[in-house]
């Protein structure tokens, strides 16, 4: 996100700093769906068993509470990429 200090930046020529610049974004972002393949992939990888049994849990799980999980992960998600990122 553009704020007032980095247009001044730009006005005056200085370069901005990394994670303003358009290509640092994408590569966070990719970065970032790469992480959750090696997470997810783990879990398949190493140990299958416990896998079968957390879709298992997932499927007897009211929608409501699976609803409420998504969301507050969303919600820690967002919060922690706040934090790092401002």
């Amino acid at each position: 996100m553009i704020n007032k200090r980095s247009r001044f930046r730009i006005q005056c020529g200085l370069p901005l700093p990394e994670y303003l610049r358009k290509d640092a974004r994408m590569n966070d972002l990719i970065v970032a769906l790469g992480l959750v393949l090696v997470i997810e992939g783990l879990v398949w990888a190493v140990a299958p068993d416990m896998g079968r049994r957390l879709l298992e849990i997932a499927a007897e799980t009211p929608k409501n509470t699976l609803q409420m999980a998504g969301w507050t992960a969303v919600a820690v998600g967002v919060v922690i990429v706040w934090l790092l990122r401002g």
